[in-house]
């Protein structure tokens, strides 16, 4: 949940805010805000320099923490990540549990059956005009 102020007063906001109008509640309930009001507000993420991102895709939300499979060995591992904040284009920040040299499956679901931990896998690297060289 994101906080924002509105004239001294905490609202509680979801952190994604989708493209329509929110549904507002506050976090104290104030006897001098009445019905059908309305209000200007600015939503400021928290953004992390040097986090990385991953496609929404990648990322397996869970009830406590998230989650993404990864190939270590050449076999498929369930990493615990602290994810942060996603964006409209579809990346979720991701705050810790995985390093740039890490394997990550983008779309775990496209092989038409369901990942499973320890199972062998081959990776193949493909450079596009949007990963750098080594």
């Amino acid at each position: 949940m994101a906080l924002v102020t509105f004239h001294d007063r905490d609202l509680v906001l979801p952190a994604d805010i989708p493209d329509q109008i929110p549904h507002v509640s506050f976090a104290k309930p104030d006897p001098a805000i009445h019905l059908q009001e309305t209000a200007e507000v600015y939503i400021r993420k928290t953004t992390h320099k040097g986090a990385e991102a991953l496609p929404v895709s990648a990322v397996i939300p869970g009830s406590q923490v998230a989650g993404v499979w990864i190939v270590e060995r050449g076999r498929l591992a369930l990493r615990r990540v602290s994810a942060g904040i996603v964006d409209k284009r579809g990346y979720t920040e991701i705050l810790g549990g995985v390093s740039r040299d890490d394997i990550v499956l983008v779309r775990p679901d496209a092989s038409g059956s369901a990942p499973v931990a320890g199972r062998r896998v081959r990776t193949e690297f493909i450079f596009t005009s949007l990963t750098p060289e080594p």
